[in-house]
């Protein structure tokens, strides 16, 4: 079954994966081509309510969470290892553990076009929604 229809069939769909997360810090400066500081390490999870983040950040417990209404798809500048958003201005990193970062991207952008809609798709792809619903269901 392929992503877009399984996320529409299944209202308890997720897809989780260990990681660490990075951020900036205002008084040091980044080196060696990194593009922040690990911070953390925890669980991201994509499920129909968003993209959630449980774990520690500066050794302490942390957790967040980014609806679709303010996350409809993920950065990847350098490769396809990591990727980065911003939440609430601030900047973030998120090194799955596994090669997952590809999958994350897509699942985001699925979520975001289910439940929210802003983020239109690209004429070109509809026929990955043939059959499908595609009205907006705002669970958030």
């Amino acid at each position: 079954m392929d992503i877009i229809r399984e996320i529409r069939e299944n209202p308890d769909y997720y897809f989780e994966d260990e990681c660490q997360i990075g951020n900036l810090d205002e008084y040091r400066l980044v080196k060696d081509n990194k593009t922040s500081f690990i911070v953390g390490e925890g669980k991201i999870r994509i499920d129909h309510k968003g993209m959630h983040y449980k774990g520690t950040r500066n050794g302490e417990p942390y957790e967040f969470t980014a609806g679709y209404k303010e996350l409809y798809t993920l950065i990847t500048e350098v490769d396809s290892s990591f990727f980065n958003f911003y939440l609430k201005g601030e900047y973030f990193d998120v090194f799955p553990k596994h090669q997952t970062v590809g999958k994350i991207c897509l699942l985001v952008e699925e979520m975001h076009r289910y439940h929210v809609n802003f983020y239109k798709n690209f004429k070109w792809n509809d026929y990955m929604y043939e059959g499908l619903e595609l009205g907006i269901d705002n669970k958030e």
